[in-house]
């Protein structure tokens, strides 16, 4: 699928979170084009990887406007991330979240 995101959850930071280390992000897109498979909806909400070992990802400093190609799962599917410490504030309700399996910048 390829997306523009419309805003992105601020991560924060690894003191900010302690004792825990990790957090996953989530990112509302627009859809721009389904590559594979179907998805009926004009927006998105993503989930990936904010902060691993005390250590953003690129994804923390995603912004609105930025074009992504992104191989996607649903989020429901990976139970043991429900565990994980989320940065939720970019988070659509209505919409069901999919997990970023693969993630490529788009120009």
């Amino acid at each position: 699928m390829e997306v523009t995101i419309l805003k992105a959850s601020a991560v924060p930071t690894a003191q900010r979170i302690a004792p825990y280390t990790s957090c996953v992000t989530y990112v509302a897109c627009r859809v721009d084009k389904v590559l594979s498979g179907t998805y009926d909806e004009r927006s998105i909400v993503v989930v990936h990887w904010g902060m691993k070992d005390k250590k953003h990802t690129p994804a923390a400093t995603w912004q609105a406007g930025q074009r992504q190609r992104l191989l996607l799962d649903p989020f429901d599917s990976h139970r043991d991330l429900a565990k994980i410490t989320k940065a939720a504030d970019a988070d659509v309700m209505e919409l069901v979240p999919y997990w970023a399996l693969a993630v490529e910048s788009l120009k």
